[in-house]
């Protein structure tokens, strides 16, 4: 498996990706988490930099889980999840038609 690792950079714009999709200005986030209206703008911008329990603080109040947050295809997280959920309730044969079906349509 190929290493996936994030710098702070790739890290802030989950975060504004996560804050956009839950409908809290940077402004809001900021005074949730008790800090001045500009912390969350000036995290996404890199001029500060970000500990863990910030963001382990920031993920609680946007409801993401860590899975969600850092899951290599984050955008797709729960299409993926659910995914797999209903695959893992097929029997192996329902599985093996299906796997069927996907290649003969990939091809």
């Amino acid at each position: 498996m190929q290493e996936f690792i994030l710098n702070q950079t790739q890290i802030m714009h989950r975060v504004a990706y996560f804050r956009n999709a839950s409908n809290i200005s940077a402004s809001q986030l900021s005074k949730k988490l008790g800090h001045s209206r500009s912390y969350i703008y000036r995290l996404e911008s890199c001029q500060i930099k970000l500990d863990l329990q910030i963001l382990m603080d920031i993920l609680e109040l946007l409801q993401i889980s860590t899975s969600e947050f850092f899951f290599y295809d984050f955008m797709n997280y729960k299409v993926n999840m659910r995914s797999l959920s209903t695959l893992n309730k097929l029997t192996s044969s329902e599985k093996s038609l299906l796997l069927s079906f996907i290649n003969s349509v990939k091809s």
